[in-house]
């Protein structure tokens, strides 16, 4: 999809393609897989390996103009593997769910909004809840407005 995405970029620039989206697409990801990252464990407090999966629906719009506007909703699984001992033995594990926006303005300047809700169960048995929202602006100059991250555990 990233291909398809970048191919019609570059054909976004051409004044011969005014008019109806370049790309209109839906894509519904299966058991994709996340790539790993490293966050907090919500449920120990300790800095974690993230891996997992998720399933939902993407949907990408590429303007005429070279607007690009991707947006989704996906849920999935999540287990964490707590540092400074990350041994493949998972610490905790959750479910989540998660929706996103964001839009590249042909002349310039970038918005995104992400929200994520969760909830876990340690290793030991504790439950825990989660919840990520980040909103970032960026004009077309490239100056950052907006950039906010927020992690709430709870």
């Amino acid at each position: 999809m990233a291909v398809a995405i970048a191919g019609a970029l570059l054909l976004a620039g051409s004044s011969a393609f005014a008019g109806a989206p370049l790309v209109n697409a839906t894509d519904h990801p299966i058991d994709a897989t996340l790539d790993p990252d490293v966050g907090i464990n919500c449920g120990t407090g300790m800095p974690t390996l993230i891996t997992g999966q998720f399933s939902g629906v993407v949907h990408t719009l590429v303007k005429a103009d070279g607007t690009v506007h991707i947006n989704g909703a996906v849920h999935g699984s999540a287990t964490n593997d707590d540092f400074p001992l990350v041994d493949g033995i998972p610490d905790a594990t959750a479910t989540f769910v998660s929706t996103f926006g964001d839009v590249f303005r042909s002349s310039g300047g970038e918005a995104h909004h992400f929200t994520l809700d969760g909830s876990g169960t340690t290793t030991s048995g504790t439950p825990f809840r989660f919840h990520v929202l980040i909103q970032t602006l960026i004009d077309a100059n490239g100056t950052p407005k907006v950039d906010f991250l927020r992690l709430t555990c709870f």
